[in-house]
């Protein structure tokens, strides 16, 4: 305000030219400003169009006998609460000028400064902006420019306000804050004239910054990251690129999300984090994943097109890290089912828990990690269970009494201060008095049958549920404990085998089609009618349902024979998810499961010629030709 070509030579708006050629030749004699600044504002002013933008930046709409009133109080160093009380005295152009000078050179005060300039901006009123220049025109002798120019010119002042507010700062990296706390309050007051101000402030905001030395940041980030995983320092490093370039382009996120646009500009590092987060997860690399995820979840959260696919993205990743533990878990109890004396030795002699020593340390350590990464998700209980599950057949083992007794009691004190599920709990004590009474006698625990396991894959993984009939109808179909606890051990396994076998951009579509049932085909017409079931249990199934569960488990039991290899039996193993997530446990009538009996030995060509079509169709039989059935 103080650099004013009208302040500079001592006129106002209504000075005509020669008064301007005048009070040039005054100011030269004074020598109150330099000569290259005397001419310059004498340039300004003689120039029309230059003239009308020293105009606007002019209290224009103040009354000449408080002009000095409104210079003194811009030159003073009183509190900024107390000018801005002045300035609510002030007329809306004259306001305007005053807060963003005040703005420029306080930027300590910067949001509540900045949120008055645009309140300022939004109460000019263009028509009573043009009636002043017109007057002060008139008395200059100089033409009045058109309307619409004035009103564009209005525009271009924020413009010039908000650079003139930005510059006050040493760094523009720390005008992030007060911007953002402005445009949280133009947003939620959401009145139109303060909103389509904001967005010429975050504009020039948007210039300002100018992210794209923080997007080259992430990018080279992103890329050691991939080639590095494991390096502790990379991720740091990333967090540091992606905290810089989020607390700098927060405001603008939060301008575009709420002007519904569905994508950012080029700057944004959005697909470059994406596609990271998507190769270390193929990779296996879940721990890693995650941590990207967390660290960059401002950013995705902002973003209308990606916020969705975020949380699918999360939700698959964190289940992926999840099972990943509980596979660590399940080779840890394999390897012990193999050779478990050494085990039994550890746990009679320092029992299972922090205190463990090997390899009994190692199963602590592998179903604590499973524990923790299950706790508050829907596998909450699995590690338990399969621990619990452990211990009833070791227990068959000889001379293991005291060393179940130990590692019972090492998960009911662990689950004490962990609030393990009460029933988890129960069971656990129940087994350990079991366990107490008969020491004397080796317990036999049954196991319900099992079928042979597949050439690379583990014995739970091929367990079919066992089925019996009750007198009651309807009936009910289910399983023993035990095979229920294979069903969901192999429901959550087989999708860390078919992520290791799809991929992860794979995956993903797959994990949808198991759900929907849609890895198994449909029967064939001269078959009778067959509904998939839903996912779930104890759901009472009519005739097509039950004719569906028992024509499928004929199907997959003639599969089983013609399976070869670790990929097609990754591929059998989801078969057999699906295949138990709806029928493992249902009610039926009497009737329709004497006729679906019949109907199974009647069909059997036909159930033999879907189960071949059924292999035809998986990836490592492309070359075959399906059968014609």
């Amino acid at each position: 305000m103080f650099a004013q070509p009208f302040r500079i030579l001592g006129v106002d708006p209504a000075a005509t030219n020669q008064q301007v050629e005048e009070a040039f030749r005054v100011a030269q004699q004074i020598r109150g400003a330099s000569t290259d600044a005397l001419t310059k504002a004498r340039d300004a002013l003689l120039d029309p169009s230059q003239r009308l933008l020293y105009e606007l930046r002019y209290p224009l709409d103040c009354p000449a006998s408080e002009i000095e009133v409104f210079y003194a109080a811009l030159s003073t160093d009183a509190p900024t609460e107390q000018l801005l009380r002045f300035t609510n005295l002030l007329w809306p152009l004259t306001r305007a000028n005053f807060i963003a000078h005040l703005a420029s050179h306080r930027p300590a005060d910067g949001a509540t400064l900045l949120y008055a300039l645009l309140e300022s901006h939004a109460a000019l009123d263009a028509t009573e902006i043009y009636e002043k220049l017109k007057a002060a025109r008139a008395a200059a002798g100089i033409p009045v420019p058109s309307f619409a120019l004035v009103n564009q010119c209005l525009n271009e002042l924020l413009h010039t306000h908000s650079s003139a507010a930005f510059a006050g700062y040493a760094n523009i990296e720390d005008a992030a804050g007060p911007v953002l706390e402005c445009t949280k309050q133009a947003l939620a007051h959401g009145e139109r004239h303060l909103v389509e101000g904001l967005g010429i402030m975050l504009a020039q905001y948007r210039q300002a910054i100018d992210p794209t030395h923080a997007f080259h940041q992430i990018e080279n980030a992103c890329i050691a990251l991939q080639l590095q995983p494991d390096d502790g320092s990379l991720i740091e490093e990333l967090s540091n690129a992606v905290t810089i370039w989020t607390s700098g382009c927060r405001p603008l996120l939060m301008w575009d999300t709420h002007q519904g646009r569905r994508e950012l500009g080029a700057e944004a590092p959005i697909e470059q984090l994406r596609t990271l987060i998507t190769n270390l997860s193929g990779s296996q690399h879940y721990d890693v994943a995650v941590k990207v995820m967390a660290l960059t979840r401002d950013i995705f959260s902002a973003v209308p097109t990606t916020i969705d696919q975020l949380a699918e993205d999360a939700r698959l990743i964190e289940s992926l890290t999840v099972q990943q533990q509980i596979m660590h878990l399940q080779d840890a109890i394999d390897e012990f089912e193999s050779e478990p004396g050494p085990l039994i030795a550890a746990l009679q002699k320092d029992g299972f828990g922090y205190t463990s020593t090997e390899p009994a340390k190692m199963l602590w350590q592998a179903f604590l990690q499973a524990a923790k990464a299950t706790n508050r998700t829907m596998s909450a209980d699995l590690p338990w269970r399969l621990m619990r599950d452990f211990t009833l057949r070791l227990s068959n083992q000889p001379e293991a009494g005291a060393a179940v007794v130990g590692l019972i009691t090492g998960l009911i004190q662990y689950g004490e201060k962990a609030s393990a599920a009460p029933s988890i709990l129960k069971a656990l004590r129940d087994n350990l008095s079991f366990m107490k009474s008969f020491m004397d006698t080796e317990p036999t625990v049954e196991t319900g049958h099992e079928s042979q396991p597949l050439p690379g894959t583990r014995s739970f993984i091929t367990r079919f549920f066992v089925r019996r009939s009750l007198p009651s109808n309807p009936k009910s179909i289910r399983g023993k404990s035990q095979m229920a606890l294979a069903g969901l051990a192999f429901f959550t396994l087989a999708a860390v085998t078919a992520s290791a076998y799809f991929g992860f951009d794979r995956l993903r579509p797959l994990w949808s089609t198991i759900s929907l049932g849609a890895l198994v085909r449909p029967p064939s017409p001269t078959l009778g009618t067959e509904t998939t079931p839903p996912v779930g249990t104890g759901q009472q199934l009519a005739l097509d349902g039950v004719r569906y569960c028992h024509f499928q488990q004929e199907r997959l039991r003639l599969i089983k024979g013609q399976v070869q290899g670790p990929e097609e039996a990754r591929a059998y193993n989801l078969l057999i998810v699906d295949y138990n997530s709806r029928c493992s446990d249902f009610f039926y009538r009497d009737e329709d499961l004497k006729l679906v009996m019949a109907e199974v030995s009647e069909n059997k060509n036909l159930l033999e010629a879907d189960a071949k079509r059924i292999v035809s169709a998986w990836p490592s039989r492309s070359h075959e030709v399906s059968p014609k059935n």
